[in-house]
């Protein structure tokens, strides 16, 4: 398998935003919302794509599906938890090309990673569905839009190869959320201000039972 670069004007394109032109036995992926700067931005490399995060999302603690929107602009996960999101990219592929998810750098040294992920030839149309975790100890935020993994592309020898004919990848849903995930969130997102507060109501009762023994003393001791 070649690498193959990001190629949206030419001959020789890589990468068409419009249905019209893509088949699914060329050599161009069909990409739908694309971020037309970032791969026109010459400090930037064309061999790979920043995948951005969709409005909808779920994790696996309770696995009900959320949506982002203007008040509710970020997906909030705890340490050590993990979410499934979907990109605002929606994409279909031909079958001569495969697809390789990778993490960003810059995303990975703070702890966020997602796992690496396929995109067999013939998926599509629809977004990609990627799993990340937090490995930090802190909660780690991810904002609507915000590109989040890195897309790359690789040549696929035809002959012999046998596209996807599931489409795309859906992911079941559970309606509800019980309350002790929810609780259990809380918990871990504020489990700085929980240390505070047990630190405070501990030393509280610390002051409590020295004043106690206090009285006690005063109390049991006989006046001379």
């Amino acid at each position: 398998m070649a690498l193959i670069p990001w190629v949206t004007k030419g001959p020789n394109r890589t990468v068409v935003e419009d249905p019209r032109d893509f088949n699914l036995d060329g050599k161009a992926i069909l990409v739908l919302y694309l971020d037309l700067k970032q791969l026109e931005t010459k400090e930037n490399t064309n061999v790979s794509y920043d995948l951005h995060v969709g409005e909808n999302y779920l994790t696996y603690r309770d696995g009900r599906m959320r949506s982002l929107d203007e008040k509710n602009n970020c997906i909030r996960l705890p340490p050590k938890e993990s979410a499934i999101i979907y990109t605002a990219e929606q994409v279909h592929f031909p079958a001569s090309i495969f697809g390789l998810i990778v993490p960003r750098q810059t995303l990975l040294k703070d702890g966020l990673s997602n796992i690496p992920t396929k995109v067999d030839p013939g998926y599509g149309v629809g977004p990609l569905v990627i799993t990340v975790f937090n490995h930090s100890n802190k909660p780690f935020e991810l904002r609507y839009h915000q590109p989040f993994c890195a897309l790359c592309l690789l040549q696929v020898d035809v002959e012999g190869a046998r596209p996807r004919a599931k489409g795309t990848v859906g992911i079941p849903i559970t309606p509800g959320k019980p309350r002790w995930p929810r609780m259990r969130e809380w918990l871990v997102t504020n489990q700085i201000i929980w240390l505070i507060i047990a630190a405070t109501a501990g030393f509280g009762s610390l002051v409590w039972l020295i004043i106690k023994a206090i009285i006690d003393w005063k109390t049991t001791t006989p006046s001379p």
